[in-house]
């Protein structure tokens, strides 16, 4: 008797959760469904086969402790959980729990889920800003995040904040935002020894979301550092030749004029570090178009003529013979004068460094796009000056007294700027391979 009474309550029970408009379900100790309103079969995406299913399949994977701790707890508090429909879109819902008898009465609430709708138009928003800007609700669930906090923390759409940011408790952080007393709260974050973060956090007024905006305040100090370092190079590199000028002249204005040799030795002296001030003022200039991706302009470059003339340019050393590479209709679409910069720079660095032998610059298209390449049978170099070859006014210890120590610089600048890659391959008595790889679209 006692469980034909207890059929016939629960059939009671289904038929009173069923006629219900709300998503409520009831289900054992365990959470396994044992009826549930026809709204919640809905939002579950198992409108007819819900039954004897356990809730907490339908929880996302990083919350099912929370959830089982929930049923454990005998004042069981309210939750905001991401709930994982079958075939569905996760959103996130307000859960509320109470006891039943036997059973636990479970109401969902299900909050807002429109926010894979609105990434793009969030991206358009403020996919320009370096820093990165996350949106996340009541539960800690990330409702939006642009490309750069994505690129900076992993922050993904969908999932809750990570519980700790390196050292940093960022979930008591964003959770902090949501009191009612709440205005905005900042952080110093450093999740490794070389990234340093500043964390602003705002909570809109309704409550129900909060923002946190992550600025790289260690990327930024490194890139102040280095246009200081610039501006101290580049004066140092401008001021040999300014004073050598400015030597010449004073020499020449005490009365060298008047001899005829020296003042053409003083001349021939003006010209040269004339030159090579005219030399340094146009490498700084290409060196800053190529930091101004505005000052791009595109058009369809036939490889094989620009190595044709760029070879045809060059003075190499008796005994070494230029060779080039390329099938005649091969086309890359990308800026010429920056290209062309960049590769006259590594073919006037082959032939200082060759003795003998040959330089052959070469094109090809690839899996990875169109591949530009300065290859020579120099001396190369060693592994420690290959890695600080494209520093700025990085000169190598047997390099040219002459150069600047700006041209493997330019090209790494260059190929950033075009969305290329730049690589660089050398040893010690064989030679050096310098390569640009450019995509089929680059611009």
């Amino acid at each position: 008797m006692a469980a034909i009474a207890s059929d016939r309550h629960e059939a009671l029970l289904q038929q009173l959760l069923t006629a219900m408009r709300e998503p409520v379900l009831l289900t054992d100790r365990v959470g396994k469904v044992v009826c549930a309103s026809g709204s919640a079969r809905k939002l579950l995406g198992s409108p007819r086969r819900l039954d004897g299913k356990l809730l907490v399949r339908f929880v996302g994977p990083e919350e099912r402790r929370r959830f089982r701790a929930l049923l454990q707890e005998p004042d069981r508090p309210d939750l905001e959980l991401m709930i994982v429909p079958e075939g569905g879109n996760p959103f996130p819902a307000l859960v509320q729990a109470a006891d039943a008898g036997d059973w636990i009465f479970w109401s969902l609430e299900e909050l807002d889920r429109g926010y894979p709708e609105l990434q793009p138009a969030f991206d358009r928003l403020v996919d320009g800003l370096t820093d990165g800007v996350v949106v996340v609700d009541r539960g800690l669930h990330v409702v939006l995040a642009n490309r750069s906090s994505r690129r900076t923390g992993g922050f993904e759409i969908g999932q809750r904040l990570p519980e700790r940011w390196g050292d940093f408790d960022l979930q008591a952080f964003a959770s902090a935002l949501f009191n009612p007393a709440a205005r905005h709260a900042e952080a110093v974050v450093r999740p490794t020894d070389r990234d340093f973060f500043t964390l602003t956090g705002m909570p809109t007024l309704e409550r129900r979301r909060a923002l946190l905006l992550i600025t790289d305040v260690g990327d930024r100090a490194r890139r102040e550092r280095q246009e200081r370092e610039f501006i101290t190079n580049a004066a140092h590199e401008l001021q040999t030749p300014l004073t050598a000028i400015v030597g010449a002249v004073e020499v020449l204005e005490a009365g060298a004029a008047d001899d005829p040799v020296d003042r053409q030795r003083f001349l021939s002296h003006l010209r040269r570090e004339s030159e090579r001030l005219v030399r340094l003022v146009r490498s700084l200039l290409v060196l800053a178009r190529a930091t101004s991706p505005e000052g791009l302009h595109s058009e369809e470059v036939n490889v094989r003529r620009l190595l044709d003339d760029i070879a045809g340019d060059l003075r190499p050393r008796d005994g070494v013979r230029v060779e080039v590479l390329a099938p005649p209709g091969l086309v890359v679409v990308t800026d010429r004068e920056l290209v062309e910069r960049a590769l006259v720079n590594l073919a006037e660095n082959a032939v200082k460094h060759t003795r003998a032998g040959r330089i052959l610059l070469s094109g090809r298209s690839s899996r990875r796009g169109i591949v530009l390449e300065v290859w020579d049978s120099g001396g190369g170099m060693a592994e420690d000056e290959r890695e600080r070859a494209t520093d700025r006014f990085y000169r190598g210890g047997d390099r040219d007294a002459a150069g600047f120590g700006l041209g493997l610089s330019i090209v790494r600048q260059v190929a950033d700027a075009l969305g290329g890659a730049f690589e660089l391959e050398s040893a010690p008595g064989e030679g050096t391979v310098a390569r640009l790889v450019f995509s089929r679209a680059a611009s």
